[in-house]
C-alpha cells in the first residue's frame, strides 16, 4: 500500500471512487438532432486544472488501484474575534470492499502533517459519520442547518425606523464583504470570504443569485444582506431560498426577513441557511420552522500555542494556568503548556510544569471553540482536572463562548 498526492492522471479514478460514497453525478441533457448544414468547429478551451487550485488531494494505492482518498484545502475562520488559519478536510472515500482495514489512518496522518506545514492552527470537516473522525481528535462543535419557514410568518415582520432595503449592485460588493466580516467577527466558526474558494469577481458573485438585498441605515451603511434564489413555479410547492442572511443589528435582520416574506403570495415557503436555530428564533414570530437538512461540523486543534494566542480574553481577565494535551496520536499536540492572560491578550508556550488540567484532543476542541465550559468537558471524560478551583475558573473567565455559526459547506 502506498500513499501519494493525486495528479491530473488520477482524476478519473478519483471521480469514480468519489461516486461510491457521494453518489453519481447527474447525467447531462440528452443529445438533440444534429444541426443542418456543414459542421462547425467550436473553439477548444483548456481543461480546468485538476485537482483544483489550492486543494491537496491524497490517495492510497494498492498497486495501480486507488482504494482510498481525501482532499484538504486552506481557509481562514473567524474565532474569538480574529482570523484563524484553518485546514478543511473533504471528499473522504474508501472503496466499499476495503472499509474497516485502516486505510484512512495514513491518509489522515499525512494530510494533517501537510496542514501543519502550511501553518494551519485548526482543522475542520463535515462528517457523514462523526465516530470515524473522533479517533483523529475531532469533535462536533456546530452544524450547518437549512430550515423551512412559512413566508406568511415572515411577512409580519415590519421594517424598522431608520432601515431601508434595496437591491445590491456591483458597486456594493465591497461593503457587503465588510458587513460579512463584522458579522463573522462576532461569532465562532464562519469562514472568512476570501481565498481560492471565494473569487473576488463582484459580477460573478451577484449573478449566482436571483438577487442580493441590502439593509441600510440612515447613513447608507450596510447593516445586513440576504442573497436569495427564487425557485421555479408559484404554487403550493414553490419556495424561495436564502443562502446568506447576515445582519449586524436586529432591525436589519427583520427588514431582510420581511423582504423574503413579501413573496408569500407566490412562494409559501422560504428555506434559510443558518447554524442551528437559536439566533434565528429570536427574530421569527412563529415556531413553525422545520429543519430540512443538517450538516454537522467537527474541529480539532493542530497548533496549541497559536490557537490560544488567537484568543482575545474578556476585559479585565488576568491569570495563568498550566495545562496538558495527551493521547493525540495524529495531530502532534501532546505536551504541556502555560497559558498567561492579561492586558487583553493571551500568551501560550510549552512548559515543563505540572498541569492543572489534561485535555484529550476532543476535549481541547470543545473548550477552545467555546462550545462547552471546562467543567462540562471534565464531566464528559474528555479532560481531567488536577488543579484548584481558581485554575479551573480561568478557562470560563476567558470569554471563549460566543455564538457558533457555520455558513459554507466544503
Amino acid at each position: 500500500m502506498t500513499t501519494r498526492r493525486l495528479g491530473p492522471d488520477d482524476m478519473d479514478a478519483s471521480l469514480r471512487l468519489g461516486a461510491e460514497a457521494f453518489g453519481e453525478r447527474p447525467a447531462g441533457p440528452p443529445a438533440g438532432p444534429a444541426p443542418a448544414g456543414p459542421p462547425s468547429v467550436a473553439p477548444t478551451e483548456p481543461a480546468p486544472p485538476w485537482p483544483p487550485e489550492g486543494i491537496v488531494a491524497l490517495g492510497a494505492f494498492e498497486g495501480d488501484d486507488l482504494v482510498a482518498k481525501l482532499n484538504g484545502r486552506p481557509y481562514d475562520s473567524w474565532f474569538h474575534g480574529g482570523r484563524v488559519a484553518t485546514f478543511g478536510i473533504a471528499g473522504v472515500t474508501v472503496a466499499a470492499e476495503r472499509r474497516g482495514e485502516g486505510l484512512l489512518t495514513p491518509l489522515m496522518d499525512e494530510i494533517l502533517a501537510q496542514a501543519r506545514r502550511q501553518g494551519a492552527v485548526i482543522s475542520t470537516l463535515f462528517p457523514t459519520a462523526p465516530g470515524i473522525y473522533r479517533r483523529f481528535g475531532y469533535e462536533l462543535v456546530a452544524e450547518l442547518t437549512t430550515v423551512s419557514v412559512p413566508t406568511a410568518a415572515l411577512q409580519r415582520l415590519g421594517r424598522a425606523d431608520g432601515i431601508r432595503t434595496r437591491r445590491a449592485t456591483e458597486g456594493d460588493v465591497d461593503a457587503v464583504r465588510e458587513c460579512y466580516d463584522r458579522w463573522g467577527a462576532q461569532r465562532n466558526g464562519p469562514l472568512t470570504r476570501d481565498g481560492v474558494m471565494f473569487p473576488a469577481d463582484a459580477a460573478a458573485w451577484l449573478s449566482s443569485f436571483t438577487g442580493v438585498t441590502l439593509a441600510l441605515d440612515t447613513d447608507d451603511t450596510v447593516q445586513g444582506f440576504v442573497s436569495w434564489r427564487r425557485g421555479p413555479g408559484y404554487g403550493p410547492e414553490a419556495r424561495i431560498g436564502a443562502e446568506d442572511l447576515v445582519w449586524t443589528s436586529g432591525p436589519a435582520r427583520d427588514a431582510l426577513l420581511g423582504v423574503l416574506g413579501s413573496f408569500a403570495a407566490v412562494t409559501p415557503t422560504a428555506h434559510l441557511e443558518t447554524s442551528g436555530t437559536d439566533e434565528l428564533a429570536l427574530a421569527l414570530p412563529v415556531t413553525a420552522t422545520t429543519v430540512v437538512e443538517r450538516s454537522p461540523y467537527m474541529l480539532r486543534v493542530l497548533d496549541v500555542p497559536a490557537a490560544f494566542r488567537a484568543v482575545r480574553p474578556a476585559a479585565g481577565v488576568s491569570g495563568s494556568v498550566v495545562f496538558a494535551v495527551a493521547g493525540d496520536a495524529h495531530g502532534g499536540t501532546d505536551g504541556t503548556y502555560r497559558l498567561e492572560v492579561g492586558g487583553g491578550e493571551a500568551r501560550c508556550e510549552p512548559s515543563t510544569e505540572a498541569p492543572a488540567t489534561t485535555f484529550s484532543s476532543r476535549g481541547l476542541a470543545l473548550t477552545w471553540s467555546g462550545v462547552l465550559p471546562l467543567q462540562r468537558v471534565v464531566a464528559e471524560g474528555l479532560a481531567t482536572a488536577h488543579g484548584t478551583g481558581a485554575d479551573l475558573g480561568l478557562w470560563d473567565a476567558l470569554g471563549l463562548s460566543r455564538p457558533t455559526h457555520i455558513r459554507d459547506y466544503f
